[in-house]
C-alpha cells in the first residue's frame, strides 16, 4: 500500500481538499482505494478541527464531500509517507529540517509544474477557495499517473 500525505499549515483548507480530489481522481480511473492510504495533516493544525465552511462549499461544488474531515498535525507517525505533497515551499522545508530522508515535494513539484507554492485562501472568499481547488485539481491530473505508477511497482 502506497501513503501519500498531503501537508499544508492548518490542515482545514488545501490539504483536505488535495486529499479528496485525489481519491476522487484515483476512484474515477477505476483504481482501488484499498491499495491507497491518502490523508492530510497541518505544520500548524489544531487536531480535531472541521475543513473550512468556503472548502467544504468549494468542493460540494464539484461533488465532493469533505464535511467528515478532521484536521491532524504533523507528528512523527504521519510524516512517514511513500510521497509527502507539500501546498509550499515553506512546508516542504520545515519538514526536510525534520527529517533529510523524507520523499517529499512541492505539489506543483511533484507535478512537473516546477516548485511554485499553492497560495492559502484562509480567511478569504469563496471564488479564492474555488481558485485553489482548481489549481490543485490540475496539479493532480498532472501527477495522478506518477502516483498510481508508483503504487503499481509497491505492490509488485
Amino acid at each position: 500500500m502506497i501513503k501519500v500525505a498531503f501537508v499544508c499549515t492548518g490542515n482545514t483548507c488545501r490539504s483536505p481538499m488535495a486529499e479528496a480530489i485525489l481519491k476522487s481522481e484515483l476512484k474515477d480511473m477505476g483504481e482501488n482505494l484499498e491499495n491507497y492510504s491518502i490523508y492530510s495533516i497541518g505544520t500548524m493544525a489544531f487536531n480535531g478541527d472541521t475543513a473550512s465552511e468556503h472548502s467544504i462549499d468549494a468542493m460540494s461544488e464539484i461533488g465532493v464531500d469533505i464535511k467528515k474531515h478532521r484536521s491532524q498535525r504533523i507528528n512523527p507517525e504521519n510524516i512517514q509517507a511513500d510521497i509527502l505533497l507539500t501546498m509550499g515551499r515553506a512546508h516542504k522545508e520545515l519538514l526536510l529540517n525534520y527529517d533529510k530522508n523524507l520523499n517529499v515535494y512541492t505539489l506543483k513539484e511533484f507535478a512537473d509544474m516546477g516548485e511554485k507554492d499553492i497560495n492559502d485562501p484562509f480567511g478569504l472568499g469563496i471564488d479564492s477557495y474555488i481558485l485553489v481547488r482548481d489549481e490543485i485539481i490540475d496539479a493532480i491530473k498532472k501527477s495522478v499517473h506518477k502516483i498510481i505508477k508508483i503504487s503499481k511497482e509497491e505492490n509488485q
